[in-house]
């Protein structure tokens, strides 16, 4: 792996088009929801959840690059 970079952001969504266009990789995806953080790692796509949870999920996102 070349390069990872972890962010927190309510855009999440948006922000991981943007490194994905860029040649990165979601690798982990944790999420606030009702009040606990849970796992939405890939295979899951925005498609699954996005109803349910994106006005209230806050996201740590985790991006790999190489390896």
């Amino acid at each position: 792996m070349l390069f990872h970079y972890h962010f927190w952001t309510p855009f999440v969504e948006e922000t991981e088009k943007f490194y994905e266009n860029n040649g990165f990789r979601i690798s982990q995806r944790i999420g606030k929801y009702q009040g606990d953080f849970q796992m939405f790692n890939p295979p899951l796509k925005w498609d699954d959840f996005r109803d349910d949870t994106k006005e209230e999920m806050v996201h740590l996102t985790k991006f790999k690059i190489g390896g």
